[in-house]
Protein backbone atom coordinates (compact mmCIF):
# COMPACT_ATOMS: atom_id res chain seq x y z
CA UNK A 1 0.00 0.00 0.00
CA UNK A 2 1.22 3.50 -0.85
CA UNK A 3 1.79 5.62 2.26
CA UNK A 4 2.63 8.79 0.33
CA UNK A 5 -0.94 10.25 0.35
CA UNK A 6 -1.19 9.73 4.11
CA UNK A 7 2.19 11.40 4.60
CA UNK A 8 1.17 14.37 2.44
CA UNK A 9 -2.17 14.68 4.25
CA UNK A 10 -0.36 14.76 7.61
CA UNK A 11 1.96 17.47 6.31
CA UNK A 12 -0.95 19.61 5.10
CA UNK A 13 -2.75 19.19 8.42
CA UNK A 14 0.40 20.19 10.26
CA UNK A 15 0.73 23.24 7.97
CA UNK A 16 -2.88 24.25 8.69
CA UNK A 17 -2.35 23.81 12.43
CA UNK A 18 0.83 25.90 12.33
CA UNK A 19 -0.85 28.66 10.33
CA UNK A 20 -3.74 28.67 12.81
CA UNK A 21 -1.37 29.03 15.76
CA UNK A 22 0.50 31.85 14.00
CA UNK A 23 -2.70 33.69 13.07
CA UNK A 24 -4.10 33.51 16.59
CA UNK A 25 -0.69 34.56 17.94
CA UNK A 26 -0.83 37.68 15.80
CA UNK A 27 -4.37 38.36 17.01
CA UNK A 28 -3.45 37.91 20.69
CA UNK A 29 -0.41 40.17 20.45
CA UNK A 30 -2.42 42.87 18.66
CA UNK A 31 -5.17 42.63 21.30
CA UNK A 32 -2.67 42.73 24.17
CA UNK A 33 -0.94 45.80 22.66
CA UNK A 34 2.44 44.09 22.97
CA UNK A 35 3.40 44.69 19.35
CA UNK A 36 3.59 42.28 16.45
CA UNK A 37 6.24 40.34 14.61
CA UNK A 38 8.16 42.24 11.92
CA UNK A 39 6.27 40.50 9.11
CA UNK A 40 2.88 41.33 10.69
CA UNK A 41 3.74 44.91 11.58
CA UNK A 42 3.23 46.27 8.06
CA UNK A 43 -0.31 44.84 7.68
CA UNK A 44 -1.18 45.94 11.21
CA UNK A 45 -0.08 49.53 10.60
CA UNK A 46 -1.82 49.51 7.21
CA UNK A 47 -5.01 48.40 8.94
CA UNK A 48 -4.78 51.38 11.29
CA UNK A 49 -4.65 53.94 8.46
CA UNK A 50 -6.77 52.29 5.75
CA UNK A 51 -10.14 50.56 5.67
CA UNK A 52 -8.34 47.22 5.24
CA UNK A 53 -8.42 44.65 8.02
CA UNK A 54 -5.21 43.07 9.28
CA UNK A 55 -5.98 39.88 7.37
CA UNK A 56 -6.77 41.66 4.11
CA UNK A 57 -3.60 43.72 4.39
CA UNK A 58 -1.66 40.51 5.08
CA UNK A 59 -3.10 38.86 1.98
CA UNK A 60 -2.29 41.93 -0.11
CA UNK A 61 1.27 42.09 1.20
CA UNK A 62 1.86 38.39 0.53
CA UNK A 63 0.49 38.72 -3.01
CA UNK A 64 2.87 41.63 -3.64
CA UNK A 65 5.73 39.48 -2.32
CA UNK A 66 4.76 36.66 -4.68
CA UNK A 67 4.66 39.07 -7.63
CA UNK A 68 8.08 40.43 -6.69
CA UNK A 69 9.35 36.88 -6.43
CA UNK A 70 8.10 36.22 -9.97
CA UNK A 71 9.79 39.35 -11.27
CA UNK A 72 13.09 38.55 -9.58
CA UNK A 73 13.22 34.87 -10.52
CA UNK A 74 11.64 35.20 -13.99
CA UNK A 75 12.39 31.89 -15.76
CA UNK A 76 13.45 30.23 -12.53
CA UNK A 77 10.00 30.76 -11.02
CA UNK A 78 8.21 27.42 -11.10
CA UNK A 79 4.39 27.26 -11.25
CA UNK A 80 4.27 25.03 -8.15
CA UNK A 81 5.34 28.09 -6.17
CA UNK A 82 1.90 29.55 -6.82
CA UNK A 83 0.76 27.27 -4.00
CA UNK A 84 1.86 30.17 -1.80
CA UNK A 85 -1.35 31.99 -2.80
CA UNK A 86 -3.83 29.68 -1.03
CA UNK A 87 -1.60 29.72 2.04
CA UNK A 88 -1.55 33.53 2.01
CA UNK A 89 -5.34 33.71 1.71
CA UNK A 90 -5.88 31.11 4.45
CA UNK A 91 -3.48 32.88 6.80
CA UNK A 92 -5.05 36.28 6.13
CA UNK A 93 -8.60 35.08 6.69
CA UNK A 94 -7.57 33.16 9.77
CA UNK A 95 -5.86 36.28 11.15
CA UNK A 96 -9.09 38.23 10.70
CA UNK A 97 -10.99 35.42 12.41
CA UNK A 98 -8.49 35.45 15.28
CA UNK A 99 -8.83 39.22 15.70
CA UNK A 100 -12.61 38.82 15.74
CA UNK A 101 -12.44 35.90 18.20
CA UNK A 102 -10.34 37.78 20.79
CA UNK A 103 -12.21 41.09 20.56
CA UNK A 104 -14.07 40.45 23.83
CA UNK A 105 -10.89 39.96 25.87
CA UNK A 106 -9.76 42.96 27.93
CA UNK A 107 -6.20 43.54 29.11
CA UNK A 108 -5.75 46.43 31.52
CA UNK A 109 -2.45 45.63 33.19
CA UNK A 110 0.91 44.50 31.88
CA UNK A 111 0.68 41.06 33.50
CA UNK A 112 -2.73 40.55 31.87
CA UNK A 113 -1.24 41.56 28.53
CA UNK A 114 1.57 39.03 28.95
CA UNK A 115 -0.86 36.32 30.08
CA UNK A 116 -3.14 37.09 27.12
CA UNK A 117 -0.24 36.84 24.71
CA UNK A 118 0.92 33.58 26.31
CA UNK A 119 -2.44 31.95 25.64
Amino acid sequence: MNKLPVYILKRYLLLLAGLSIMAFGVAFFIKASLGTSPISSVPYVASLFTPLTVGTATITMHCVFILLQMLILRKNYHPIQLMQLPVAFFFGYLTDFGVWAVQGITCNTYWQQCADAAV
